[in-house]
């Protein structure tokens, strides 16, 4: 449970850098276009998702994985500009709770539910991560998260081992970590709720959830690059009719890019009893040469060290 493995983690604080680039300004319509830095930084955190590497898949990066994740959530919600939506909605410090806690279930199951001795090694990664360069660049920042990027719909979260940034931070000692909410946030209960439907991958909500936000003119609790985010997540997974017809019109009118714009339309159709010009499903990924982050997942698959049975385009064993 939490109380054995924050029992085993105390140690001296860490302290978490305050964000490099905040400008104090956001969209108030919860969604602009990505400025030149931000594309590559985007570019950054997903080139880092194909480049992998078995002989530097170890127990370590793993645990290096923890703590960059929970290091993002904090300095996601320190932000007070809107430059994390603008990179990706997928970056956002929910993602990167439920990214973060599934590492960390999956360590915990391959120590056999052993919270004690994952604590231990946490806090030597703790250690690490203190050592870390001063003043990384947001580049080095994205790239570590894409190497420590999991498919969200392979999420294997452990309900006993739900965490959040801030509080593996002051588990670990550093009680100042923010725990609060972005400054955009208008609505902290329905920012709470959307936070708890990423955790539970229960996209459809989350999309659904965030776009009700945004007819009722509150667009910055949820910024729109989530809904898309949690849009693409439930059609990836074959839910895409539970998607709202409010929603899926507007998916079918400002969807980016335009194929994308078909699969909310002909899901729009089907609901309505219409005929569909094309399959209202896509295939699960693009087509194209396997990425590194499933070639890394068949491996800990392979070799025991996952607490789930992964189910995707090339990873076909849960299916």
């Amino acid at each position: 449970m939490i109380r054995s493995l924050i029992a085993a983690i105390g140690i001296a604080a860490l302290g978490v850098a305050t964000p490099l680039a905040a400008q104090g300004s956001y969209a108030e319509s919860g969604w602009r276009a990505s400025t030149d830095e931000e594309k590559d930084l985007r570019e950054a955190f997903e080139d880092a998702q194909d480049d992998w590497n078995s002989r530097r898949d170890g127990e370590n990066e793993r645990y290096d994985c923890v703590m960059r994740w929970g290091a993002w959530s904090v300095i996601g919600r320190m932000f007070d500009d809107d430059m994390i939506p603008a990179i990706s909605g997928e970056l956002m410090h929910s993602y990167a709770d439920a990214q973060m806690s599934h590492h960390l279930s999956t360590l915990i199951a391959a120590e056999g539910g052993n919270a004690e001795r994952v604590g231990e090694k946490l806090a030597y990664a703790a250690v690490r991560f203190a050592e870390r360069p001063e003043n990384e660049s947001l580049e080095t920042v994205m790239e570590a998260l894409g190497k420590c990027y999991v498919q969200p719909l392979s999420w294997s979260i452990n309900p006993n081992y739900r965490l959040t940034g801030p509080r593996l931070f002051q588990m670990l000692g550093d009680q100042s970590a923010y725990d609060g909410f972005p400054v955009w946030v208008n609505s902290n209960n329905a920012r709470a709720q959307f936070d708890q439907y990423i955790m539970d991958k229960d996209f459809v909500a989350a999309a659904n959830l965030g776009a009700r936000l945004h007819t009722a003119n509150d667009k910055t609790t949820v910024m729109w690059n989530e809904v898309l985010r949690a849009s693409l997540l439930s059609i990836e997974s074959g839910r895409g009719l539970a998607l709202s017809d409010t929603l899926l019109s507007a998916l079918s009118e400002v969807w980016w890019p335009r194929y994308r714009r078909d699969w909310a339309s002909n899901l729009l159709r089907q609901k309505r009893g219409l005929p569909t010009g094309q399959a209202n499903r896509p295939p699960l990924y693009d087509p194209g040469e396997e990425p590194g982050w499933a070639k890394q997942e068949r491996e800990r698959y392979l070799n025991g060290e996952t607490n789930y049975t992964p189910c995707n385009r090339w990873n076909t064993y849960g299916c």
